[in-house]
């Protein structure tokens, strides 16, 4: 049967479909390891942060009532992304199918790329009030408030280089991390995220045996334990950080509650022909809406 311009989109669109999908979830996304992904059924999502207050106490008699206070509230607004290509008529009558779905992977990198680059925005803009907390302050900072308590305020931020040192106090500091009404939380980093420059360095903050460094003839100049390889830290070397100095750590036991990843619309190649032109036009788009309800679970060094 002869081709007609009537059959040219619904030939087309289930291969370039394929194309895309395909290279787009061929590549890895570190948005799961982080971000908390929930499904948004509106414009916008309201978020509230709540704190106790007396916590449990022993029974005598009569059950104690947890008066729960709203710490924030934290409003997150959906955005839509999107990018397109297009192929003529000429080009599928030509039987240029291996242009045409490199063009449709292609795109489908792209939209990968572009969901990465959204995600570590978070964290390349997290110094200033482009992305701030529940609290109203920056992501990180030296002046989180605390609504009750003997706190007042409270730090994840740093201006200090990546070393054992500083990776070991910011540690610390997350470790004394409290809630809202002033109580001690379960705050263990588990993960170092640093830029593709620090990658190295990283690793051998967490993983040397030795605080040493091995010279050319073998020998280490300090034999004492690296204690910071006893805690367990993970180094993600995220190539979508701008800054090649700074770098975060953090306990994603609770950034995968507070830093959210909106779900509005998933990601769809929609097909499109115009006739007149005789070019089949092929649009990715999803739409999302990302921000941080908490900083606690993040500490970040701006070097």
């Amino acid at each position: 049967m002869a081709m007609n311009t009537a059959m040219f989109g619904n030939l087309l669109e289930p291969i370039l479909k394929n194309a895309f999908f395909e290279k787009y979830l061929s590549i890895p996304s570190f948005i799961g390891k982080i971000f908390n992904e929930i499904k948004s059924e509106k414009y916008q999502e309201t978020h509230l942060g709540i704190y106790g207050g007396q916590g449990f106490t022993p029974f005598t008699g009569t059950v104690s009532r947890e008066e729960f206070g709203e710490e924030y509230k934290k409003v997150i607004t959906n955005v839509s992304y999107s990018d397109s290509f297009g192929v003529t008529y000429d080009m599928f009558k030509d039987d240029q199918y291996g242009i045409m779905k490199q063009r449709a992977a292609a795109l489908g990198r792209l939209a990968r790329y572009s969901k990465e680059v959204l995600a570590a925005s978070i964290f390349n803009n997290g110094f200033s009030s482009a992305v701030q907390s529940g609290d109203g302050q920056n992501l990180f900072s030296a002046s989180h408030p605390i609504f009750k308590g003997s706190v007042a305020t409270q730090s994840n931020y740093t201006t200090s280089a990546l070393t054992r040192a500083t990776l070991a106090t910011a540690r610390a500091t997350m470790r004394r991390t409290v809630d809202g009404a002033g109580k001690k939380i379960h705050n263990v980093p588990n993960l170092l995220m640093v830029p593709v420059e620090l990658e190295t360095q990283a690793i051998e903050a967490v993983d040397s045996v030795y605080n040493g460094t091995v010279n050319q003839a073998g020998a280490v100049a300090d034999f004492t334990s690296n204690a910071v390889k006893t805690y367990n830290i993970e180094v993600f070397a995220n190539p979508f950080l701008d800054d090649a100095n700074n770098w975060f750590l953090l306990n994603t036991e609770l950034t995968k509650d507070f830093l959210i990843w909106q779900n509005r619309e998933p990601l769809r190649l929609i097909a499109s022909e115009d006739a007149d032109s005789l070019i089949l036009r092929e649009t990715g788009y999803y739409r999302v809406g990302v921000g941080a309800t908490d900083w606690r679970g993040c500490f970040g060094a701006n070097v």
